[in-house]
């Protein structure tokens, strides 16, 4: 009996539990279906929500409310614009509306500024309004900006680099051209396009002093000199270039950043300057600055060779009476056609100068015997040419006018006499051939009392001109 009611009893219970079960596997059923979509929206890497037409919001995933930084229980249900009102009249707006109205999917880059960051939207539309994926770019386009930055600054620097009146070039250690600004394409003539690729070896007709600049340049990291360049239609200028070597990162020699500046007109005015200041304004002749210091260093070499040098002061016989009588002009005149006459009756390292007025004075050093006797005769010879040089008749415009010279020599050896003593010897000795008549040649006599002089006038020597000595010629490097 107790077992039958035991049974009984049993069914009843299972059929009052069963609807129970029932409804508890289908919440638990129901439960799993709606957290399959979320558990899959939060695996996406894109923050995502929903809208629905009257843009509430229905579905958000958790990188949404990470971005947004709002919970999602937040922000279910409610309006996208009273949540969000600083997106009111963005781009955002704007692009959402026309999602839906048009019914098309839109890609943009909106920046809010209450979560300070840049964000990359796409928004497609659904039957009962949008769905929403972005991500936060606020670095990427943080990079960019800075990128843009570095850019334009780098923009800025090559606009200023081509305001430069100087050249302004950088080329690779392979010498290939990488910048070329607009004021290297005034100085050479080429235009960046034409040049950028190329060996920079391009500015130089003979390369060997661009390399030699180079290889210091690679030694030290800076060179600063003067250095011959070519231009495009094949003039030459001389740059004073100041070179720098750049490096990597690491150390190692990457591109050289050359300033050019064209001092050809400085350098022909200085070069002008100079030769103002020592030579002859009137025939072009080394002045008595430079007649000095030749002279010096001529003293200097004869004393080390051991050889004779002479000294030959030149006055025109007559010269006054020429300027009082037809004037100075055709005094110049016979002077400036003088000096060539001169300068073709000696070698190439003797000096011909002006010394004022009527006045020349020659150098001669050249490879005089080492036998003092012929040493004499060759001195004696080339005073001759001189003499002869007068002979044919000066061309002074509408009159053909002869003249003559006397001339005074004194001979040297060593630095027993200063420049001044020797010059003041062979006037002396010019003074002598005047004396006698001029057209004459008279060589001075250190051992004569009263330093007398020795006359020539188209015999031989009459006097003795010292001791024999051994003698030997200047060099180029002696002066």
């Amino acid at each position: 009996m107790n077992k039958e009611k035991a049974a009984a009893l049993g069914r009843v219970n299972k059929k009052i539990l069963s609807p129970i079960e029932e409804r508890k596997v289908t919440a638990l059923e129901l439960s799993h279906t709606k957290l399959r979509p979320e558990r899959i929206l939060d695996g996406i890497t894109d923050a995502f929500y929903t809208l629905d037409s009257e843009w509430r919001f229905t579905c958000l995933n958790k990188e949404a409310e990470n971005l947004l930084r709002r919970s999602r229980s937040d922000l279910l249900g409610k309006v996208v614009w009273e949540e969000f009102k600083e997106a009111v009249g963005t781009i955002f707006d704007h692009e959402c509306r026309r999602a839906l109205v048009e019914n098309t999917t839109v890609k943009f880059e909106n920046f809010y500024a209450p979560l300070d960051g840049w964000f990359e939207i796409h928004v497609y539309p659904l039957e009962d309004g949008l769905a929403v994926y972005f991500n936060d770019i606020t670095k990427r386009k943080q990079s960019e900006q800075a990128r843009q930055e570095t850019e334009a600054r780098i923009r800025q620097q090559a606009s200023l680099l081509d305001k430069a009146a100087d050249a302004i070039i950088v080329h690779g250690i392979d010498y290939r051209i990488q910048f070329w600004n607009q004021g290297a394409q005034r100085l050479y003539g080429w235009t960046s396009e034409e040049v950028i690729g190329k060996s920079i070896e391009m500015l130089y007709d003979n390369p060997l002093a661009f390399h030699e600049a180079s290889k210091l340049l690679l030694n030290t990291g800076e060179w600063r000199g003067e250095i011959a360049q070519r231009r495009k239609d094949g003039n030459i200028l001389l740059a004073e270039a100041r070179w720098t070597l750049v490096r990597n990162d690491e150390g190692q020699a990457q591109s050289v950043f050359a300033i050019n500046t064209d001092i050809t007109q400085r350098k022909m005015a200085e070069n002008k300057i100079e030769h103002l200041a020592f030579y002859d304004s009137l025939t072009g002749l080394p002045n008595r600055q430079l007649l000095l210091d030749r002279l010096s260093q001529a003293l200097s070499a004869r004393a080390r060779k051991h050889r004779m040098g002479a000294l030959l002061f030149i006055d025109l016989d007559n010269f006054k009476l020429l300027n009082d009588t037809f004037g100075h002009d055709l005094g110049d005149l016979l002077l400036q056609q003088l000096a060539p006459r001169l300068i073709s009756c000696i070698r190439e390292s003797d000096t011909v100068a002006r010394l004022g007025g009527d006045e020349f004075v020659v150098i001669l050093i050249t490879d005089f015997s080492e036998n003092y006797e012929e040493s004499l005769a060759q001195i004696k010879a080339i005073c001759e040419r001189i003499r002869s040089a007068f002979n044919q008749p000066f061309n002074l415009r509408a009159y053909k006018h002869h003249s003559t010279a006397s001339i005074g020599v004194v001979l040297f050896n060593d630095q027993s006499h200063t420049t001044d003593e020797l010059l003041k010897q062979a006037d002396l000795a010019m003074y002598q051939a005047k004396a006698s008549g001029r057209n004459a040649m008279y060589f001075f006599d250190p051992d004569a009392s009263g330093n007398e002089c020795s006359r020539h006038s188209g015999g031989g020597l009459t006097q003795k001109l010292g001791e024999k000595q051994v003698y030997s010629p200047l060099s180029a490097a002696d002066g």
